[in-house]
């Protein structure tokens, strides 16, 4: 038995021997000796349970000395025990004249470890601490952090260096005025190569991190610089709470520095609701937290977010997969789209740019002209891969009222998304066939492509529309392909197909009539010269006998005119702009105008989509630019060779 055991027992059982003989106490306003015994068997009980468990750090009352107290005087009436002081590891000290004095333990003080960084070569638990430069080329950049025992250390790079310098702003020199790392960054060294007990080391995916008990320091009033950048010690962030007192600390924090406040439960912090502020591409993406995210069903892309300012459109991407954002899209090529309201597609490529971490690159981005874009990834201690684009607004297509944003020819992640500052693109006033285009701007276009998702270049092979009004079809298409401004001309002239009631084809021919009025049946409808042609439309399937532009219009022979076409080879861009007479096309089919319900068209050398309109010839149509399904082309060139020139 120990010392202090025998000590506790015999303090017990000489208060139950006082309490128990009457002559000697006397207890105050008439207390029951009945509740006097309860409380001393109480307090036995406590100290039997007191005694099997870990002490604690609440003052207890000296029992023995109360004790000694009571031998030599009666109690006094309403008296209260007399407090005793506690030692830091929960026993109470007995003080005796006639017992030897007791030897102390050493107390075992329990340190409260609230690190926030761990030593694994890992630095996913460094995304709030500020990162600093490097001068060396092997290191991207470093950081440095503390809490009440450690300092912190993060170098990111491969061949990162090795040493840091520490100075003292008292000028103390010795073995703590640089840290460095072995070879192999396995082991930490004072700057005499010493070992440092406590300090720790780990390296991982272009990771280095180590930490350096804080008593290593001579004191807390020092410099670090590492590959050309100083920071102060008072200016190192937290990792976990404040610093304490470094100089003499070893074994650990007493109970003063460990703060040990609990909050009260009610003072619960409100969480500040982030508020929108802009965007800056500058690979800093907490400006992202006030705006809203999507979580797309394509696997290569966890979010998505947009945002148009006027100005810019800002687009954000994350993945939890490396390179996965610049690897998405059913053709694995990263193509994404801005789709306009009116149909107009903007495609813009994501590159892999693995050897450019963290960094603002705008060559991230490919497709557009003027374009902004940032990245990091994991390396940098994030939990995902992260883009931030900015695409100027003068890039986009033409739109009404909203954009939207996606995969390209695939899923749309972010839908119809307006200006911030309210501005809106602009409204469909009508069609004047003039050969101008512009009336065709903000009316609803549907893309015409051969290229599929998987294309290789960076605009869509076409778009095109149909609108009727007043008995008249109006057609555009619009081109900036390379491969189909190569044709001049071409790709508007052949394997055109009008289509009625989605049953009743017809084939237009283009003609030239000169300024006399002649017919030239075997224009030049290839290659032509940068300018604006108008051709006239026939029947590819007629006899193609008519000499003069009145035959045609008169409708007496068999050559009939269906109507006219502008058409415009320029450098970056073919366009063209038709009008057809649906009642000759109902004359052609053996149909009444009111018939005519559905009006489509095919433009076979720039896609195999359908473009549509629907109405009657009784009333305006309304124009709809949507692709309900994709056919195969027909080549009319081929029809009546014997009986004219075919176009």
């Amino acid at each position: 038995m120990s010392i202090r055991k025998g000590i506790k027992i015999f303090s017990l059982c000489l208060s139950l021997c006082l309490v128990l003989y009457p002559v000697s106490v006397v207890i105050a306003d008439e207390e029951e000796p009945q509740e006097v015994t309860e409380q001393v068997e109480q307090s036995v009980e406590e100290a039997v349970v007191e005694e099997e468990v870990a002490p604690s750090d609440e003052a207890v009352p000296d029992e023995n000395e109360s004790a000694a107290d009571d031998a030599e005087a009666t109690v006094e009436p309403e008296s209260e025990p007399e407090e005793t002081e506690a030692s830091e590891d929960g026993e109470m000290n007995v003080s005796s004249d006639d017992e030897d004095e007791v030897p102390e333990e050493e107390p075992e003080v329990s340190v409260i470890s609230n690190a926030a960084i761990q030593i694994d070569g890992s630095a996913s638990d460094w995304d709030n601490i500020h990162m600093l430069s490097a001068s060396d080329a092997n290191c991207i950049g470093w950081a440095v952090a503390k809490d009440k025992s450690n300092y912190y250390f993060c170098m990111w790079g491969n061949s990162v260096p090795l040493w840091f310098d520490v100075v003292y702003d008292d000028g103390t020199q010795w073995n703590a005025n640089a840290i460095q790392l072995t070879w192999d960054s396995s082991a930490v060294k004072g700057g005499w190569y010493q070992d440092i007990p406590g300090s720790e080391a780990a390296t991982g995916n272009g990771v280095t991190e180590f930490s350096v008990p804080a008593d290593f320091f001579s004191n807390q009033n020092f410099t670090i610089t590492y590959s050309g950048t100083s920071v102060t010690s008072a200016d190192i962030p937290s990792a976990s709470g404040s610093l304490p007192s470094i100089g003499g600390v070893s074994g650990g924090d007493t109970d003063e520095d460990i703060d040990t406040e609990i909050p009260d439960e009610d003072e619960e912090e409100e969480e500040e609701t982030p508020v929108y502020n802009g965007i800056v591409i500058d690979s800093d993406f907490s400006d992202w937290a006030a705006v809203a995210k999507v979580n797309p069903e394509s696997e290569a892309v966890d979010s998505a977010a947009m945002v148009f300012d006027g100005d810019y459109v800002y687009i954000y991407l994350s993945s939890s997969i490396n390179y996965a954002v610049a690897g998405a899209g059913s053709h694995g090529n990263g193509k994404y789209e801005i789709l306009t309201d009116l149909g107009g597609r903007l495609i813009f490529q994501v590159n892999n740019k693995a050897n450019n971490r963290y960094c603002v690159d705008d060559s991230l981005v490919s497709g557009v002209d003027g374009v902004k874009a940032a990245y990091s990834d994991q390396i940098w201690g994030l939990d995902k891969y992260e883009y931030e684009i900015a695409i100027p607004a003068s890039a986009l297509p033409n739109y009404n009222k909203t954009i939207s944003f996606g995969l390209y020819l695939g899923e749309t992640f972010v839908f119809d998304v307006a200006d911030m500052q309210g501005s809106e693109g602009g409204e469909f006033g009508g069609i004047v066939y003039d050969g101008q285009y512009n009336d065709w701007k903000f009316y609803p276009h549907t893309e015409i492509e051969y290229a599929t998702p998987g294309t290789h270049e960076e605009v869509v092979d076409g778009e095109g529309a149909l609108y009727s009004e007043n008995g008249l079809l109006y057609g555009h298409v619009v081109t900036r392909m390379a491969p189909h401004l190569q044709e001049g001309g071409g790709e508007f002239a052949y394997a055109v197909t009008i289509r009625a009631n989605d049953e009743y084809d017809f084939y237009p021919c283009l003609i030239a009539i000169d300024s006399a009025g002649n017919i030239n049946w075997s224009p030049q409808l290839t290659g032509l010269d940068y300018g604006t042609y108008e051709f006239y439309i026939v029947d590819a399937q007629s006899w193609h006998t008519a000499k003069t532009l009145s035959e045609l219009q008169s409708g007496d022979g068999p050559d009939k005119l269906f109507g006219q076409m502008y058409m415009t080879i320029g450098p970056s861009s073919d366009e063209m702009e038709f009008k057809v007479y649906i009642d000759k096309l109902a004359e052609k089919f053996g149909l009444d105008a009111n018939d005519i319900k559905l009006l489509s068209a095919q433009f076979g050398r720039i896609g195999q989509q359908w473009i549509h309109t629907a109405g009657t010839s009784s009333a305006p149509w309304t124009g709809l630019g949507v692709c309900f399904a994709a056919v195969g082309g027909t080549m009319f060139c081929r029809r009546r060779k014997n009986r004219g020139t075919a176009v």
